[in-house]
C-alpha cells in the first residue's frame, strides 16, 4: 500500500564479524533532547500490536535509542536531507549515532518515514508494514529494543526514525574496578657472543617453562619477567638458537636464584651465551577488571575479544541477573584505548558481536564508554 505525501528507508546492521581496523576515539556523545512522549508511545503500541498479530515479543522502549531517532529526525528535517546516511560525518551512519546515544549495542536496524498530515503514528507504521524490507525490521525476532524519534518542518511533513536493537540482557551497571597488587620483577643480564633466538628457562631443563622466545644481536640484553615468585630457590638457564631455527634450544650458562639472590655456576657452556647478572624487586601494579551488570541471563557461550585476542569471560549468574567480569590486558603495543567486545555463538562456528566497550582512562577514574563502530 502506497500512503500520498509519504516516503519510507529502512537500513539493518548485523554485527557479526572480528575483522582488523583502525580503532577511532569514542565518539562525542549526544546532548539530550525533548521526546513526543504521545507520538512516540503512540508509535510503540501500533509497533508492538502487528508484532503481536504475527506471534512475536513486544518490542522494549529504550531510552539511547530513542536519543539517537531523536537527533537523526532533527537533522533530516534540519539539514533538509532524508537518508539513512547523514552529511555530518560524526553522525554519518546508523552505528555511529546509536554510539554517541550511550548505547552498547552493535545489532542494529532503522526504519525513516516523512509523513505529511496529522495521522502521524499511524501512517508511518502502515507504510512500513507495506514494504517487505521494512516490515522485516519491524517484525524481526532478532531484535528486543526500540526507540523513535520525530521532528516536524514548517512545511508540514514530519520525520520519523525506528531505530531497533538487539539486546540478549538489558545493561545495568558497566565500571572498571581497579586493585593494587605487589609483583615481583626479576631482570636477567646477559650477553650473547652472536646473533641468535633466546628463552630464559625457569622450570627444570630446557623442556621446562621458558620465557616468551626473543630475536637478538650480539651484545649484552636484560630480559625481565615477572615468572618468577619472590624468595624462590629457582634454577635458571639460558637456552640459545639460530635465528630462524624453530628447532631445539642449545643450553647455555645458568645458575640458581634463591631468597632474591643470585648464585652462578654449573658446568653448562658459555661459548654462545653469558649470565652477567640476575636481580629482583617489588613493584606495585594496578589491575582493572571490567564488571558488567545485567538484568537478565546472557546467552550461553558467550565469548570476549579484546581488541582481537579471545578469551572467555566470568559470568555470575545472581538472582536478579548476571555479573560478568573481564581483567583489562596490559598494554602490548596496540594502538588506542583497550576495546571490549562480547559476541553469542551463531551456530555455524563464529560468534555475532552484540555489545561493545572502550576503555577510557583520565586520570585515576577509568570509565566505559560505547566501543567505536569501525572497531575490530
Amino acid at each position: 500500500m502506497k500512503l500520498p505525501g509519504a516516503r519510507f528507508a529502512l537500513t539493518v546492521i548485523l554485527w557479526g564479524t572480528l575483522v582488523g581496523a583502525a580503532v577511532r576515539a569514542a565518539p562525542a556523545p549526544y546532548p539530550p533532547l525533548p521526546a513526543d512522549p504521545t507520538l512516540e508511545a503512540e508509535l510503540l503500541n501500533l509497533t508492538n500490536a502487528a508484532r503481536a498479530r504475527e506471534g512475536l515479543g513486544a518490542l522494549v522502549p529504550d531510552e539511547a535509542l530513542a536519543l539517537a531517532a531523536r537527533h537523526h529526525a532533527l537533522e533530516m528535517r534540519t539539514l533538509g536531507f532524508f537518508a539513512h546516511t547523514s552529511p555530518t560525518p560524526e553522525n554519518a551512519t546508523l552505528s555511529r549515532r546509536v554510539a554517541r546515544s550511550g548505547s552498547f549495542a552493535r545489532v542494529l536496524g532503522e526504519n525513516l518515514a516523512w509523513i505529511r498530515g496529522g495521522a502521524v503514528a499511524a501512517e508511518s507504521v502502515a507504510g512500513w508494514l507495506s514494504s517487505p524490507g521494512h516490515r522485516a525490521n519491524l517484525l524481526s525476532p532478532d531484535f528486543t529494543h526500540v526507540g523513535f524519534g520525530s521532528a516536524a518542518a514548517e512545511d508540514g511533513r514530519t520525520f520519523v526514525a525506528q531505530v531497533f536493537a538487539y539486546l540478549p540482557a538489558p545493561l545495568e551497571a558497566a565500571e572498571v574496578v581497579a586493585t593494587p597488587e605487589q609483583v615481583t620483577l626479576t631482570a636477567v643480564r646477559f650477553e650473547l657472543t652472536r646473533p641468535a633466538e633466546v628463552a630464559l628457562f625457569y622450570e627444570g631443563d630446557l623442556g621446562g617453562a621458558h620465557t616468551p622466545v626473543t630475536a637478538l644481536e650480539a651484545g649484552e640484553h636484560t630480559l625481565t619477567t615477572e615468572a618468577l615468585g619472590a624468595g624462590e630457590a629457582v634454577h635458571l638457564q639460558l637456552g640459545v638458537r639460530a635465528p630462524g631455527a624453530n628447532g631445539s634450544f642449545s643450553a647455555q650458562d645458568e645458575g640458581w636464584l634463591e631468597a632474591g639472590r643470585w648464585r652462578g655456576g654449573g658446568g653448562a657452556p658459555r661459548d654462545g651465551a653469558r649470565l652477567l647478572q640476575v636481580t629482583q624487586r617489588r613493584q606495585e601494579r594496578r589491575t582493572e577488571e571490567v564488571q558488567l551488570r545485567f538484568a537478565g541471563r546472557l546467552p550461553r557461550g558467550l565469548g570476549g575479544w579484546w581488541g582481537e585476542r579471545f578469551f572467555a569471560p566470568t559470568l555470575e549468574e545472581t538472582a536478579v541477573g548476571t555479573v560478568l567480569r573481564a581483567t583489562v590486558p596490559t598494554a602490548d603495543g596496540a594502538e588506542g584505548p583497550p576495546v571490549l567486545l562480547l559476541g553469542e555463538p551463531d551456530g555455524a562456528g563464529t560468534y555475532r558481536v552484540v555489545y561493545g566497550f572502550q576503555l577510557l582512562r583520565e586520570g585515576d577514574a577509568p570509565r566505559l564508554v560505547p566501543a567505536p563502530p569501525d572497531a575490530p
